[in-house]
């Protein structure tokens, strides 16, 4: 798909290990039960990534979570602009959305319904000891 474009989803790797860790997946499922492997899985997606934003600059948007969550209108008025469509007010109330046919299979289901908060940034640092595993790989 040559005109695809892809947008690259970061959040802080401790925080995002410790979503990880708390979303109960199966314990077969190293790559979220285990903290030295959800530090291998980013830190593998982190170094492809990276090959491919030097063979794809153009195509590739880094949409850091933490900053839309601190700056929502700013951080989502760039993404939208890379991606050459307007900007709508009701972008930023997910929590008012009345579309019901989208489908959300993932972990964060029912965090997608509500509205847009920074509370969880920086909330890593209380588990410290639990993510000290997982601090050499960043």
């Amino acid at each position: 798909m040559p005109e695809a474009k892809i947008i690259h989803c970061r959040k802080n790797p401790m925080g995002n290990i410790l979503s990880m860790h708390r979303s109960n997946l199966t314990p077969t499922n190293n790559g979220t039960s285990n903290i030295e492997d959800a530090a291998n899985v980013l830190t593998a997606q982190e170094q492809t990534m990276q090959i491919h934003k030097r063979i794809h600059p153009d195509k590739i948007f880094a949409f850091g979570y933490d900053e839309f969550v601190n700056a929502p209108k700013e951080t989502l008025t760039k993404l939208l602009r890379w991606l050459e469509l307007d900007f709508s007010q009701s972008y930023l109330h997910p929590e008012k959305s009345t579309i019901s046919a989208i489908s959300i299979n993932t972990a964060c289901v029912l965090q997608a319904r509500k509205p847009i908060s920074n509370k969880s940034v920086g909330n890593w640092k209380n588990y410290k000891d639990l993510l000290k595993p997982a601090k050499k790989f960043f």
